[in-house]
C-alpha cells in the first residue's frame, strides 16, 4: 500500500510538474490566428499580433505580447484604434488556487489609443460582436462590465490589480464633425485597484501640447446607486499652477452625477494659461490668480455657481447653467468690477515663449511626435444654444476710464447674435455694435453694424496718445462714424460708411481680400475740407527748422561694398508688386494755404505690380487744371510711366502760394503755364518727352532709357531759354537791381548707365559763358565723379554793373573774368585739384576739398596769388569833397549842443537789414596767400589769410602781413546766426606813419615809426545799427615823425627877432600856411562807445613846441571834432595857440585861434613897428606943423583933431588877411 501511495504521489508530482513546465515548451505563436478570430468574433474588429506571443506559469503566471494592433472603426481617420509596442501581464499564482485573480502588474509599453467620433455620430470605442444581430451593441448601457464579469463566476471583488503601468503612451481624441482634436502625449501612469469596483488610485505625468503636468486621482468604491468620494489634483510644474477637484461621484446604477468644488490657483497666470492653450501671453499677465466655484453635474444638466475669479486686482463673479437634455443649452452671466490695462501694459516686458516641462521653449507651431495623422480644423460653432451676459464697470487705459461696458450675445441655430455691445469713451465718446457670426461651409461669416460718436474728438485723440496739440483749438470737436462690417475668411467689407469730422463728411466703402496676396477695393467721397484750419500756425512751425539745422549729419559708411543686387532692383514702387487694388476717389474741395482745390478725381487699379491710372485730375488747383492718365510700374528699381500728363494755367500765383512760394508782383507777372508730357515704356525701354512754358521761358526735357530688363542705359537732355533773364528772375520773385541781363540759355545732356555716365552743361547768362563736363562711374555702388568747370566774362566791371547798375569802377575797365576748376570724388567728398580765378590783373590759384554729404557743403581750399589789387574794383566816390561847413550840423559845440540833424551823413550807412543767408549756403576753411594786397593807398606785403565759416559763423583766424614797413595782423568773428555780431582785433607794429595815415585837408603826417592797436565789438541788424552799436578801445604811439601843414620851429625862431615890420607880416603867413614840424613822440589812447570814438590824452612833443589833442569822431553821423593846444617851448612866457579839426571824418576843416598870441606880440612893442610901417594910418608926420589943409573953411582956424587908431583893432584884421 505504501508503495502504491508513493507511486500515486510520484505520478501526481509528475502531472503537476508537467502542467507547470510543459506550457513553456509550447509555441503559442501558432495560436495567433485563433486568438485573432476570437477577438473579431467578440468585437467585430481585427486584432493583429505582429510580434511574439509567450505564456509561462513559472515562477508566476506571465503573459508577454509584442506588436499588437487593434483595428479602428470603418470610416475612421486612421486604420488602427490601438497600437501597442508590447504588453506584459504578471499574475500571482497562489490566489488563483483560491479562485481569486490578483494581478501583480500589467505593463503597457508605448500604447497609442485613438478615440474618435465620426461625422455620422458613431464612436470607435463602441464594439459590436461579429455574431450580434444588426443594431445590437455589445456592452450596452444596461449591462456593465462588472455585471458581465459576474456572469462568468468571478465576482467584482475577485479581481485585484496592484500595478498597472503605462509607459510613454499617447491618447488622441478626435471629432470628425467639428474637426476638433486633442492629444495627450508622453503618458506615464501607475494605477491600482483593490477590485473591479474600486477603490481606484492613479498617479503619473503626461504632456498636453508640449506642457508637462502631474496627475493624482482617487475614487472610492463604486457601488450601484452609491456616492463615491472623488479627488483629482492636476499640477503644472513649469508654471506652479494647481487645480483641485473634490466632491462625490455617483457612477453606477442610477443616473451618474457629481457634486463638488473646484479650486484653481497659481503664481503665474501667463505661464499657466500658456501651458493650457499652447500660446504666449504678455509678461504683464504674470500675476497670481485664483478661481473657485461650486459644480453640480449630471447626465442631464450642469451648473457652476458662486464663481469667483481674481487676477491682478481684477475680480469677477458669475454663474453658468447648462442643460444636457435634448439640444444642449448654456447660459452664462459674468460681472467684472474694474480692469486696469495700464497696470498690465506697464508691467509688460515683452513676450515669453511657452515652455515645456524641461524648461525648453517650444517653437511656434511645433507639435509633439505622434503616430496618428493630424487634420486641418474647419471653423465651427458649438452645437448648442447659449446666452452671454457680460458687464464691466470700468476699464482703465492711458489714465482714463471706459465705463458701462456691456456685451450681450446669443448662440442659437448655429449662429451667434451680438444683441448689444456698447461702451462709453473719454471725450464724450460712445461706441455701440450689433451683429451676427455663423459658420458657412466650415468658414466663419460675420456681419455687424458699428456706430461711434465723440463730442470732444480732441480729448479722445489725446487719450489714445495721438498728439493733436498742433491742430488749432477750433477744430477736432465733433466726430461720428456709422457703417456696416461684414465678411468671412476670404474678405472683409466696410459698407455704407459715413464719417463726419467737424464740418467735413466722408462717404465710402472698402473691401479687403484676405488672401496670401493682399487685395482691396475702395470708393471714397469727401465733400470738403479746410486743411488750413487743421494745420499749425506759422509761428509754431517757424521754430522747427532750427532743430533740423543742428541735427548731426549721418555718419558716412566706411565700407566700400555696395548694396546687394536684391536692393539694387528694388525701388520705391516695388510695393506695388505686393498687393492688388481698385481705388475710386472723389473730393469736392480742399482749401490749402487759402487756395481752393476743386473737383479732385482718381480712378485707378493696381494689378501685377502695375498702377493703371484711368483718370487722375483736378479741375482747379489754385487756378491750374491738371490731368494724368497711364500706367506706372517699376523696372530694375526705377519708376516707369507710360501715359500722358498735362497742366494749364493762366497765371501761377495761386499755385506758387500753394507750394509755399510767395508770388511776386501781380498775378499776371508769371504769365501762362502750359505743360505737356508723354511717356512710353515697354519691357526694356522707355521714352519721355516734356515741354513746359512758364514765366516766359520755354523748356524741353527728353530722355530715352534702354535695357530696362538688364542694365539700363540713359540718354537725357534739357534745354531752356528766355529772351530776357531779368524778366524771368523777376517773374520768379527774385529782386534784382538791373533792368536787363540779356538772354538766357541752358543746354544739358547726360548719357550712359549706372556704371559709366558722361554729362555736359552749358549756361549763357549775364554775359557769362559757363560750361561743365564730366563723367560718373559706379553710380549704383560707390559713385565717383570727375568734373571740369569753366566760366568766363569779357569784362568784370560790366558783370558787376549788371547786378548793381550804379557801379562804376575807379580804374575804368577792369578786364575779363575767368574761372576754371577740376573736381573728382564721390560719396559726398570731392578733391578740387585745380582752382584758378582771374579777375582783371588779379589771379588766384589753388586746390582743396569739397564735402557735400552733410547739412551743407564744406569747402577746404588753399589759394595763392600775385598782386591782389582791389583798387580797380572800388567804386568811384560820389560824396562831394569840401561839403562840410566850419560849423557842421549835428557836431557838438563847446557846450555839447548839436548844430542840427545828421543831414546827409545818415545815408552813408544803409538801413537795409543784413542778409546773412549766403553765410549759410556753405561751410568753408580757406587759406589765402599773395605777394601783396592793395587797398587804396594801403599796401599789405606777403598777406596771409586764414578763415573758417561754419553754420553762419565766420572766424578770421588771421589776416597778417607787412604794411608800411611794419607788421599788420587782424583777427575777428562774424556771427550771422541771429542778429549779426562782429568782433575784431587789429594790431600794427613799427609802421611808417607817413604811409599809414591818409591825407586830411592840407596837412599830413610824414615819416615816423608807429604802433597801433584796436579791438572792437558790435551787433546790429543793419549796417547803420551795427555802426551805432560799436564798442572798443585802442591806442597810438608814434616816434620821430613829421607833421606837414605848419612850422612851429619857424614861428618860434621869428618871435626872437621881431624888429622889422616885414618880419611880423610874414610870421604867420609863412609859418602857418605850410612847412613842416618835426616831432619826437605822438601818443594817445581812445575808446569807442556806441559808435563814437573819444580821446582826451593825445600828446605831441615836437621841435620848439608841444601840444595836446582831445575830441571825438561820431561814426554813425560821420562827423568829427578835435581840439589841439600847442605851446612854443622856446618861449615859456608865450601863450598857446589852438587848432580845431571839425566836419566830415574824411574831409575835416582846420581852424586856428591866435588871439592870446596876438596880445603877447603887442606887449613886445609890435605897435611902434606898425606906426613906422603905416604912418598914414595914424595921421601927420614926425615934427610937422599943424596948418590948415587945402579946402578947409577960413573960419576954422583950429582944425578938428583926428582919432588915434588902436593896435588891438588893426592887428586882428591884418592877421586874418595874412591867414586868408
Amino acid at each position: 500500500m505504501r508503495k502504491i501511495l508513493i507511486g500515486l504521489g510520484a505520478v501526481l508530482v509528475i502531472a503537476i510538474s508537467a502542467a507547470l513546465v510543459v506550457p513553456s515548451f509550447i509555441d503559442w505563436n501558432s495560436y495567433k490566428g485563433e486568438i485573432a478570430a476570437q477577438a473579431k468574433a467578440a468585437t467585430g474588429r481585427d486584432l493583429v499580433i505582429e510580434g511574439d506571443l509567450d505564456l509561462a506559469l513559472l515562477p508566476a503566471p506571465r503573459l508577454t505580447v509584442s506588436g499588437v494592433r487593434f483595428a479602428n472603426l470603418a470610416g475612421g481617420s486612421a486604420p488602427d484604434m490601438v497600437r501597442l509596442k508590447s504588453l506584459h501581464v504578471l499574475v500571482r499564482f497562489a490566489p488563483l488556487l483560491q479562485g481569486k485573480i490578483e494581478i501583480d502588474s500589467i505593463r503597457l509599453v508605448e500604447p497609442v489609443i485613438l478615440l474618435e467620433t465620426l461625422k455620422d455620430g458613431r464612436a470607435n470605442w463602441v464594439l459590436t460582436p461579429a455574431t450580434a444581430k444588426p443594431g445590437a451593441i455589445a456592452g450596452g448601457p444596461a449591462e456593465t462590465g462588472l455585471q458581465r464579469g459576474a456572469g462568468v463566476g468571478i465576482g467584482a471583488n475577485a479581481v485585484q490589480l496592484d500595478n498597472l503601468q503605462i509607459e510613454k503612451g499617447t491618447l488622441i481624441w478626435r471629432d470628425a464633425a467639428t474637426q476638433a482634436e486633442e492629444r495627450i502625449t508622453d503618458l506615464s501612469m501607475v494605477l491600482a485597484a483593490e477590485s473591479l469596483s474600486g477603490p481606484f488610485n492613479a498617479r503619473g505625468t503626461l504632456a498636453y501640447k508640449g506642457i508637462r503636468a502631474g496627475l493624482e486621482a482617487s475614487v472610492g468604491e463604486l457601488r450601484p446607486g452609491g456616492a463615491a468620494p472623488l479627488s483629482v489634483s492636476l499640477t503644472l510644474p513649469a508654471s506652479g499652477a494647481k487645480a483641485d477637484v473634490t466632491g462625490s461621484l455617483v457612477a453606477l446604477g442610477a443616473a451618474p452625477r457629481f457634486s463638488g468644488k473646484v479650486d484653481v490657483s497659481g503664481k503665474d497666470f501667463s505661464r499657466a494659461l500658456s501651458a493650457m492653450s499652447g500660446g504666449d501671453l504678455p509678461a504683464a499677465m504674470a500675476q497670481p490668480f485664483l478661481l473657485r466655484a461650486k459644480i453640480q453635474a449630471s447626465d442631464t444638466s450642469a451648473a457652476i455657481d458662486e464663481l469667483d475669479v481674481e487676477l491682478a486686482g481684477v475680480r469677477a463673479s458669475g454663474s453658468v447653467k447648462a442643460s444636457l437634455t435634448g439640444r444642449p443649452r448654456a447660459d452664462a452671466k459674468l460681472r467684472i468690477t474694474r480692469i486696469d490695462l495700464d497696470s498690465f501694459i506697464g508691467k509688460s516686458g515683452g513676450e515669453q515663449p511657452a515652455s515645456n516641462g524641461d524648461g525648453k521653449a517650444v517653437p511656434p507651431g511645433a507639435a509633439p511626435a505622434e503616430e496618428m495623422p493630424a487634420r486641418a480644423k474647419p471653423f465651427a460653432l458649438p452645437d448648442l444654444d447659449a446666452t452671454l451676459d457680460l458687464g464691466i464697470d470700468a476699464v482703465t487705459y492711458n489714465g482714463r476710464s471706459l465705463r458701462g461696458v456691456v456685451v450681450g450675445a446669443q448662440l442659437t441655430g448655429g449662429e451667434v447674435r451680438l444683441t448689444k455691445a456698447s461702451l462709453f469713451l473719454p471725450g464724450g465718446g460712445e461706441v455701440s455694435m450689433n451683429g451676427t457670426l455663423a459658420a458657412r461651409g466650415g468658414k466663419p461669416a460675420y456681419a455687424a453694424g458699428v456706430s461711434a460718436r465723440a463730442d470732444n474728438f480732441r480729448s479722445l485723440l489725446d487719450w489714445l496718445g495721438v498728439d493733436a496739440a498742433s491742430v488749432p483749438k477750433e477744430r477736432l470737436h465733433r466726430f461720428t462714424f456709422d457703417g456696416q462690417i461684414q465678411g468671412n475668411d476670404q474678405q472683409l467689407q466696410v459698407l455704407n460708411s459715413k464719417i463726419v469730422l467737424d464740418t467735413s463728411r466722408i462717404d465710402g466703402a472698402l473691401t479687403l481680400a484676405l488672401r496670401k496676396r493682399p487685395a482691396f477695393g475702395a470708393a471714397i467721397s469727401l465733400d470738403k475740407i479746410d486743411l488750413d484750419a487743421y494745420l499749425p500756425a506759422p509761428s509754431a512751425v517757424a521754430a522747427s527748422p532750427e532743430k533740423a539745422k543742428t541735427a548731426p549729419a549721418p555718419a558716412a559708411s566706411k565700407t566700400s561694398e555696395g548694396p546687394s543686387p536684391a536692393k539694387l532692383n528694388k525701388g520705391p514702387l516695388s510695393v506695388l508688386d505686393q498687393f492688388d487694388a481698385n481705388l475710386r476717389l472723389r473730393i469736392g474741395q480742399v482749401t490749402y494755404r487759402k487756395a481752393p482745390i476743386r473737383d479732385i478725381r482718381f480712378d485707378g487699379r493696381v494689378a501685377g505690380g502695375v498702377l493703371s491710372i484711368g483718370n487722375a485730375s483736378v479741375q482747379d488747383l489754385a487756378g491750374v487744371r491738371a490731368a494724368i492718365s497711364g500706367t506706372l510700374a517699376e523696372r530694375s528699381g526705377l519708376p516707369v510711366f507710360k501715359g500722358t500728363v498735362s497742366a494749364d494755367a493762366r497765371d501761377m500765383t495761386g499755385a506758387l502760394r500753394l507750394a509755399g512760394i510767395a508770388p511776386p508782383g501781380s498775378a499776371r507777372s508769371l504769365g501762362a503755364l502750359k505743360l505737356r508730357g508723354k511717356a512710353d515704356a515697354s519691357a526694356d525701354k522707355a521714352d519721355l518727352d516734356l515741354t513746359l512754358t512758364a514765366a516766359g521761358a520755354d523748356m524741353k526735357f527728353s530722355a530715352k532709357v534702354t535695357g530696362l530688363d538688364g542694365t539700363p542705359s540713359y540718354d537725357a537732355s534739357l534745354t531752356a531759354k528766355h529772351k530776357e533773364l531779368s524778366q524771368f528772375l523777376q517773374a520768379l520773385g527774385t529782386e534784382i537791381g538791373a533792368e536787363r541781363f540779356g538772354p538766357f540759355g541752358l543746354t544739358a545732356r547726360a548719357t550712359g548707365n549706372l556704371t559709366a555716365l558722361s554729362a555736359n552743361l552749358r549756361i549763357n547768362a549775364v554775359g557769362v559763358n559757363l560750361s561743365a563736363k564730366g563723367t560718373g562711374s559706379g553710380l549704383a555702388t560707390q559713385p565717383v565723379f570727375d568734373v571740369t568747370v569753366n566760366a568766363d566774362h569779357p569784362a568784370v566791371g560790366t558783370l558787376i554793373s549788371s547786378f548793381s547798375p550804379d557801379y562804376r569802377p575807379t580804374g575804368g575797365a577792369i578786364g575779363p573774368l575767368k574761372l576754371a576748376a577740376s573736381l573728382k570724388g564721390g560719396e559726398g567728398r570731392y578733391a578740387v585739384s585745380r582752382l584758378d580765378i582771374t579777375a582783371g590783373k588779379t589771379t588766384l590759384s589753388g586746390k582743396g576739398d569739397l564735402i557735400t554729404r552733410g547739412a551743407r557743403p564744406v569747402l577746404t581750399a588753399n589759394l595763392d596769388g600775385g598782386v591782389i589789387d582791389l583798387n580797380p574794383f572800388l567804386p568811384i566816390r560820389t560824396i562831394k569833397e569840401g561839403s562840410a561847413s566850419p560849423t557842421p550840423a549835428g557836431v557838438p559845440g563847446p557846450s555839447g549842443s548839436t548844430g542840427g540833424k545828421d543831414g546827409a551823413s545818415a545815408g552813408r550807412f544803409s538801413g537795409e537789414p543784413f542778409d546773412t543767408t549766403p553765410l549759410g549756403l556753405i561751410d568753408a576753411d580757406l587759406s589765402i596767400g599773395a605777394k601783396s594786397l592793395l587797398y587804396r593807398q594801403f599796401t599789405v606785403d606777403s598777406p596771409a589769410i586764414r578763415t573758417t565759416l561754419k553754420d553762419r559763423f565766420l572766424t578770421i583766424s588771421e589776416i597778417a602781413g607787412k604794411m608800411f614797413d611794419g607788421a599788420f595782423k587782424m583777427t575777428g568773428e562774424l556771427d550771422g546766426r541771429s542778429v549779426p555780431r562782429i568782433k575784431g582785433d587789429v594790431t600794427v607794429t613799427k609802421a611808417d606813419v607817413g604811409k599809414a595815415l591818409f591825407q586830411a585837408a592840407a596837412f599830413d603826417l610824414q615819416g615816423g615809426i608807429t604802433d597801433f592797436s584796436l579791438n572792437v565789438t558790435g551787433a546790429g541788424e543793419s549796417p547803420r545799427q551795427l555802426i551805432a552799436a560799436l564798442d572798443g578801445a585802442g591806442q597810438l604811439s608814434s616816434r620821430d615823425g613829421i607833421i606837414k601843414g605848419f612850422d612851429l620851429k619857424s614861428v618860434s625862431d621869428r618871435l626872437k627877432n621881431l624888429d622889422r615890420a616885414l618880419d611880423f607880416l610874414s610870421l604867420f603867413s609863412t609859418a602857418m600856411a605850410g612847412g613842416q614840424t618835426k616831432f619826437s613822440t605822438l601818443d594817445g589812447t581812445f575808446k569807442i562807445d556806441k559808435g563814437v570814438m573819444r580821446t582826451s590824452d593825445i600828446k605831441l612833443v615836437a621841435d620848439a613846441g608841444e601840444g595836446r589833442v582831445t575830441g571825438f569822431a561820431d561814426m554813425p553821423r560821420w562827423q568829427m571834432d578835435f581840439n589841439g593846444e600847442f605851446r612854443l617851448t622856446e618861449h615859456p612866457k608865450a601863450p598857446p595857440f589852438r587848432m580845431r579839426a571839425i566836419g566830415p571824418i574824411d574831409n575835416p576843416k582846420r581852424l586856428f585861434d591866435f588871439q592870446q598870441l596876438q596880445s603877447f606880440i603887442l606887449q613886445r612893442g609890435i605897435g611902434s613897428i606898425l606906426r613906422k610901417a603905416l604912418p598914414d594910418k595914424f595921421g601927420g608926420s614926425s615934427g610937422g606943423s599943424t596948418g590948415s589943409s587945402p579946402g578947409t573953411p577960413q573960419g576954422d582956424t583950429a582944425p578938428k583933431q583926428q582919432d588915434k587908431p588902436r593896435l588891438e583893432d588893426l592887428l586882428p584884421g591884418i592877421l586874418d588877411q595874412f591867414r586868408r
